[in-house]
């Protein structure tokens, strides 16, 4: 039987072209079955260099997980802009999971790139 629960979402990343070193925080609402979750998540990431808002489907199994989504950035005044030379657009963001560690790929209009972090 599945069964629906709150997850709170907490991570570190490494090195991020657009936000530098970063915390992202937040809610998925999960879906569970017998060895896999399911469900949409939102969180939200502050860092030296800008925020992040992102809205994501978030699914896996007891080790492996995935994010896919899409976040809206937001860049202080110290960044170098990276949306036509504007401070804040769109971009898609792809999550890789394996226990704590994983991989985070961003696609902008203008870059593309990969960071690491942590979380869960």
């Amino acid at each position: 039987m599945a069964e629906n629960f709150l997850f709170p979402r907490a991570s570190y990343l490494y090195e991020d072209e657009l936000l530098g070193d970063h915390s992202y925080l937040g809610l998925a609402y999960l879906t569970a079955g017998r060895n896999n979750y399911q469900g949409p998540s939102i969180r939200y990431a502050k860092g030296p260099l800008g925020e992040k808002y992102n809205l994501s489907y978030t699914a896996g199994v007891s080790i492996f997980g995935y994010d896919l989504g899409v976040s809206y950035i937001k860049q202080n005044e110290d960044a170098v802009p990276a949306f036509n030379g504007k401070r804040e657009g769109p971009a898609l963001e792809i999550n890789m999971r394996l226990t704590a560690g994983f991989f985070s790929m961003t696609v902008t209009e203008e870059t593309s790139y990969i960071t690491s972090g942590y979380g869960f």
